[in-house]
């Protein structure tokens, strides 16, 4: 398992440019977090999901 930690800044510029790299390759990380226009663009467009839509099974690759 890859774990990279990508601090953001005050302004976000670097953590947000790239999420949007990862969105637009495919490879968009299993947890991410995002705030602002950013979140209800990426649920409109099925890029993110809710955790409470999640089955149990799945839930539990995921969480303890």
């Amino acid at each position: 398992m890859d774990i990279e930690f990508v601090p953001r800044n005050e302004s976000g510029g670097v953590y947000s440019d790239k999420v949007n790299v990862s969105v637009i390759s495919g490879g968009l990380p299993d947890v991410i977090t995002v705030d602002g226009p950013n979140i209800s663009v990426y649920a409109a467009n099925n890029i993110i999901q809710p955790l409470s839509n999640l089955s149990e099974e799945e839930k539990s690759i995921y969480l303890p």
